[in-house]
């Protein structure tokens, strides 16, 4: 009956309910949660990249993302965090519409619906400001939307759009270039067509057309830059991307990239392995029970195995259906070549826009499933396992049928959906503890409408009211070193090319301090913590500043060095200090 139900959603009805869904819960969120770190990065950077463009030239390796946000807050420049929140959501209602407009035709709408939803809401910590993931997000979809329309109906303009707009989304994200993968998809003509003079004829003028798009983004690209005077920033910018990428000390080195990105794949076939052997548990069982009341006793035990299985990071668990449930769609041969197009598409975007980051699945796997979801909950919820249609059991047939499989999958689901709400509710993005705990306020005209707990507003309200004795707004201010939202709420001037600081390696902290001093006339206000600010707020380190302590990520000794060298030979003087911050001035 539920699935009648489901199947008689108009796609219209579908879409509205969507698109509704995800801008009420959206800006519910949005309200809650105090991060001072990859929100502040993000906040600041738009906030200097037409006002000091040499002070966050660093993070140009997400120029067209940083281009767009600071044309938001040129729009809204009292808007603050909350009007960042805001612009994600916006973004999100962008990226489902056209994921609606993508498979319209091809998966039914209610399954549609639930990928979007499940895609929007798939980070425990519900929504960040907008950056440059979520600008990825709109960039890839609107890819793909003119990438199949463009080779199913040989359209060779939609392939010079394709180009286009890769360019831009390269811009946004450098490790974005892993979606020249999807070129792959150009050879579709050698399975559609039988002439081989056709197929070679499409093939070019899609690679023709991809490539004049290509050209015409990067001469749009280079015309902007050089209007907005960034050309010298985006050089700068690509010298310290390589020596990041190369540093031994950095967490951004190549070779630890490849690791975490394997590594992340290990874990997928493990939680893979470990829903498989519950499965089929759930089905040996469900094939020996033919009460109902018993069955149903059944379903509830197992729902709370599935709630226990989801308890964790489940974007590997994610991953799992999302590759079995492509794989089952690709292998099926009811399946339309031009749907199995949109699969190949869907797992090329999920498995190449990961790699890049120092968390590979864990933070950039949320962003790459907008596409596969739709086609993995359309592929599960109407699958038909013919190879296990019946199986043994210490002699005894069990029968697999189409309502065993189709309660799996929903009871699945429905787990996946509460540990969700359960864990959203928890949480907002790196400002843990329960949402009903956040409720004060941060005062900084920038974080109005944003509320946090008790204890995390304390802190930086402290810190913010006695900072405004010693720094004004397009002040120098070195934030030292996880506190890049300092630089927002004061609107002052980062001092060594990034607002946050600890993204360099000892070496290249070195360096850019050294470069800060000789280039920038003053010196600047230094604020120093105490304690770390990533994931959560510690409590106060006696030995945060060390030169010998542990390397790891979170601490560099030849970081903690390299600073207080800099205090030492400048003479700063601290001039107001708690548990939790220093305030140093040059003497």
């Amino acid at each position: 009956m539920l699935i009648s139900i489901l199947n008689s959603i108009s796609h219209k009805r579908a879409l509205i309910f969507t698109l509704c869904f995800i801008a009420l819960v959206g800006i519910l969120l949005s309200f809650q949660g105090f991060d001072v770190c990859d929100e502040g990065l993000a906040l600041t950077v738009y906030q200097q990249v037409f006002n000091c463009p040499s002070c966050i030239e660093f993070n140009f390796y997400r120029w067209f993302a940083a281009v767009v946000g600071g044309l938001w807050y040129l729009i809204l420049p009292d808007g603050g965090i909350w009007s960042f929140r805001v612009l994600t959501v916006i973004g999100f209602l962008v990226s489902g519409y056209f994921v609606f407009k993508i498979f319209k035709g091809y998966l039914k709408p209610y399954q549609i619906a639930i990928g979007v939803i499940l895609s929007a809401f798939i980070s425990d910590f519900g929504y960040l400001v907008f950056y440059h993931n979520h600008l990825t997000i709109v960039l890839y979809v609107l890819i793909v939307f003119f990438l199949h329309k463009g080779i199913v109906n040989k359209r060779f303009v939609n392939l010079f759009f394709v180009g286009f707009l890769t360019v831009f989304c390269v811009l946004s994200r450098l490790p974005n270039i892993t979606l020249l993968a999807l070129t792959i998809t150009f050879f579709y003509p050698y399975f559609s067509e039988a002439d081989r003079i056709k197929k070679k004829r499409l093939v070019f003028n899609f690679f023709k057309y991809y490539t004049l798009g290509i050209v015409i983004g990067i001469l749009c690209f280079l015309i902007i830059a050089f209007f907005l005077n960034h050309q010298n920033s985006l050089l700068n910018s690509l010298y310290s991307t390589i020596g990041h990428g190369t540093a031994s000390d950095g967490n951004h080195n190549v070779w630890t990239l490849l690791s975490v990105y394997f590594k992340s794949y290990w874990i997928v076939l493990i939680s893979g392995v470990k829903y498989v052997l519950i499965a089929i548990v759930f089905i040996g069982i469900k094939g020996f029970i033919k009460s109902k009341y018993l069955s149903l006793v059944i379903n509830f035990i197992f729902l709370f195995v599935f709630l226990r299985f989801f308890k964790g990071r489940d974007i590997f668990e994610l991953y799992f259906f999302i590759l079995l449930a492509n794989t089952l769609l690709l292998i099926n041969k009811n399946t339309s070549l031009s749907l199995k197009l949109l699969s190949v598409m869907a797992l090329i975007v999920a498995l190449v826009l990961p790699f890049g980051s120092d968390g590979a699945l864990s933070n950039m796997g949320y962003v790459s499933i907008w596409l596969a979801m739709p086609l993995t909950i359309a592929s599960l919820s109407d699958v038909n396992l013919s190879v296990f249609k019946r199986f043994s059991f210490r002699g005894f047939k069990i029968e697999v049928d189409k309502i065993t499989l189709s309660v799996l999958f929903f009871i699945t689901l429905i787990a996946y959906a509460s540990n969700k709400i359960y864990k959203i509710s928890n949480e907002a993005y790196f400002d843990s503890g329960s949402r009903f705990e956040k409720r004060y306020s941060i005062n900084a005209p920038l974080a109005n409408n944003i509320y946090t707990t008790e204890r995390r507003s304390i802190i930086i309200n402290d810190l913010l009211e006695n900072m405004s004795d010693y720094v004004k707004p397009d002040d120098y201010l070195l934030a030292y070193d996880k506190i890049p939202m300092i630089h927002f709420l004061s609107q002052t001037r980062p001092y060594m090319n990034t607002p946050w600081v600890w993204v360099y390696s000892g070496e290249m902290f070195e360096e850019k301090l050294k470069k800060a001093e000789k280039e920038i006339d003053v010196l600047p206000i230094v604020v120093q913590q105490k304690f770390e600010t990533i994931v959560a707020f510690s409590e106060p380190l006696d030995d945060y500043m060390s030169k010998s302590g542990i390397d790891n990520n979170l601490h560099s000794n030849a970081r903690s060095k390299a600073m207080n060298d800099f205090l030492s030979r400048n003479d700063y003087q601290i001039v107001w200090s708690n548990d939790y911050f220093v305030i140093y001035k040059p003497n």
